[in-house]
């Protein structure tokens, strides 16, 4: 049986997280600069949502860029550091950016609930 953080298949479908990251900024960048939160459709917020949470190394200054880079309002989150002692954790880690979860800079997992979507 192959562990999960040395199992092939999902390495590859991180490093394809990776790729996307890259094209995600891109496209995040240029919505956050022409549109307002109200004007994105659920699929454009997801984008911008993904591109600022992995860009934050913090609660606090996600907050603070989902309120004032993004105009998102109110905002629930669930930021959870993950333990590099942790094997348990790493895996679920792994697991979450091999499926385009969100991951922050500093590799919290974080799930967030807007008034409009929950991500």
């Amino acid at each position: 049986m192959v562990e999960i953080l040395e199992n092939p298949t999902i390495q590859a479908a991180v490093r394809a997280e990776q790729f996307k990251d890259g094209l995600r900024a891109i496209l995040a960048n240029s919505l956050m600069s022409t549109k307002t939160w109200s004007d994105m459709n659920k699929d454009e917020r997801m984008c911008c949502v993904q591109h600022v949470v992995g860009q934050s190394e913090t609660e606090a200054e996600l907050q603070q860029k989902l309120s004032e880079e993004l105009g998102a309002g109110y905002c629930a989150i669930d930021w959870n550091d993950v333990d590099p002692s942790d094997k348990t954790a790493l895996e679920a880690q792994a697991l979450v950016k091999a499926l385009g979860g969100l991951i922050s800079k500093s590799g919290a997992l974080v799930m967030i609930m807007t008034p409009d979507d929950m991500f």
